[in-house]
C-alpha cells in the first residue's frame, strides 16, 4: 500500500522512540539476567555466579562453572557437556531432565533442591562432597550413567534413586547412607526386567529392611559391605551375579534374606569362579523355603564365614520352622567340579545351622 504523504516527527517524539528503545534493550538484558539461554565455554572461560534458569533445548558447553546453581523448568531438557564443576543448588522441577554429554562435576556446595531426571549417556556423576536427597527429591535415571563417590555420601534420607526399564546405574566408591524401603517402596527401584544396578567399592548402610524388588539384575564388582542390622531381601527373578575378583559382605547383624519365588529361583546368585567371594560376617544369612521359595544353591565361588553366623533355611509358611526338604536346602556345590564349592570358616567364627544345609562336592 502507497502512502499518499510523509508523516514528520518533532524532537519530542524523536527523544519517545529513543526512551522506548531504551526499555526495549534494558528489558531484554534483565530477562538474560534471569533467564539463561545455552552458555559456550570452548573459546572463553565461563565462569558465572549468578543462578541460572534454563529454557528446553539449551546446551552448556566447554569449561563453564555455575556458582549460583541452575533451574531446569518442567518437561524441559537440557544438554551438559561442560569440563567445570556446578555449584550451589539444583533444581530439576520434578520433571526436569538433565542430559550429559561428558563427566558432570558436583562442586562442593553442590546439592538437589528439586529432583526430576537424569540422562546419563555412560557419562559419570561426580560428588565431591556428600549428595543427600530429601524428601520428594528422587532422581529418574532415564540412560545410563556411573554416580563416582569418590568416597563420599549419597544420603537416601526420603528421596529415591529410580532405574527405568533398559538403563543401566553404577554406584562406584561411594558409602550409601540410611537405604531401606520407603512406605514400601525400595530407595533404589528398579522399574524394568532389563534395569540393572552394578556396585562397584561401596558400602550400604541400611536404615530399615531394604528389598530388592521383582524386577532387574544386580552386580557386584570390587569389594561390596552391607551392614545391618536390618534385612538385605533380594526378590528378584533376575540373577545376582558376583564378578571374578569381587566380594560381597554382610557385616555387623546385616541379614541377607534370599526369597526369589519360582522352581529356578534357588540358583540366581551366581558366582563368576573362584575369586569370587561371598562374606557373612557377624551376619545372618536366610534361605527361605516354602511353598513359594525354593532355598539357595551355590556354585563356582567362595563362601567365607568370620565370627558369629547364622544360616536359617526355614519355611516361612509355617513359622519359620526348619525345612527338611533337601530340593528346598541351602546347598553348597552341585555334584560337579565346575561346580564346587571353597567354603572357608575362619578361626574364631562360629556358625549356626538351623534348617537343611547341603554340602554337594564332585568328590
Amino acid at each position: 500500500m502507497k502512502l499518499d504523504k510523509e508523516y514528520y516527527f518533532g524532537e519530542g517524539q524523536k527523544r519517545m522512540r529513543v526512551f522506548c528503545l531504551f526499555v526495549f534493550l534494558f528489558a531484554s538484558f534483565a530477562s538474560r539476567s534471569l533467564f539463561a539461554t545455552s552458555i559456550d565455554g570452548t573459546s572463553n572461560v565461563q565462569w558465572i555466579s549468578g543462578h541460572q534458569t534454563f529454557s528446553n533445548g539449551d546446551i552448556v558447553r566447554g569449561f563453564v562453572a555455575l556458582k549460583g546453581g541452575f533451574t531446569v523448568p518442567a518437561a524441559s531438557s537440557i544438554i551438559v557437556d561442560a569440563s567445570g564443576p556446578m555449584y550451589g543448588p539444583i533444581d530439576l522441577s520434578d520433571t526436569g531432565e538433565l542430559e550429559l554429554g561428558g563427566d558432570f562435576v558436583l562442586g562442593s556446595s553442590a546439592h538437589l533442591a528439586q529432583g526430576g531426571k537424569i540422562k546419563g549417556n555412560g557419562f559419570s556423576l561426580v560428588l565431591t562432597n556428600s549428595l543427600v536427597l530429601n524428601n520428594s527429591e528422587n532422581l529418574r535415571i532415564t540412560g545410563d550413567i556411573i554416580i563416582d563417590g569418590r568416597g563420599n555420601d549419597l544420603c537416601l534420607s526420603g528421596g529415591r534413586i529410580i532405574i527405568e526399564n533398559n538403563v543401566t546405574v553404577t554406584l562406584r566408591n561411594v558409602n550409601i547412607c540410611s537405604l531401606a524401603d520407603n512406605s514400601g517402596t525400595p530407595d533404589i527401584d528398579l522399574e524394568g526386567t532389563n534395569s540393572k544396578l552394578i556396585l562397584q567399592n561401596a558400602i550400604l548402610n541400611l536404615d530399615g529392611d531394604y528389598t530388592f524388588q521383582d524386577d532387574g539384575s544386580l552386580f557386584i564388582e570390587g569389594e561390596v559391605f552391607v551392614r545391618g542390622p536390618h534385612n538385605f531381601i533380594y526378590k528378584s527373578t533376575k540373577p545376582l551375579t558376583i564378578a571374578q575378583c569381587a566380594l560381597l559382605c554382610f557385616e555387623k547383624n546385616a541379614i541377607f534374606n534370599y526369597q526369589p519365588s519360582g522352581a529356578s529361583a534357588r540358583n540366581l546368585l551366581r558366582m563368576h569362579d573362584e575369586s569370587s567371594y561371598l562374606c557373612f560376617d557377624e551376619a545372618t544369612l536366610v534361605a527361605c523355603a516354602d511353598g513359594t521359595y525354593n532355598g539357595l544353591q551355590l556354585t563356582q565361588g567362595t563362601l567365607i564365614f568370620d565370627n558369629k553366623v547364622f544360616v536359617k533355611n526355614v519355611d516361612m509358611a509355617t513359622g519359620n520352622t526348619e525345612n527338611t526338604n533337601v530340593s528346598k536346602s541351602f546347598e553348597l556345590g552341585d555334584g560337579t567340579a565346575g561346580g564346587d564349592m571353597t567354603v572357608i570358616v575362619l578361626s574364631g567364627a562360629r556358625v549356626e545351622v538351623d534348617g537343611y544345609m547341603y554340602y554337594n562336592p564332585s568328590s
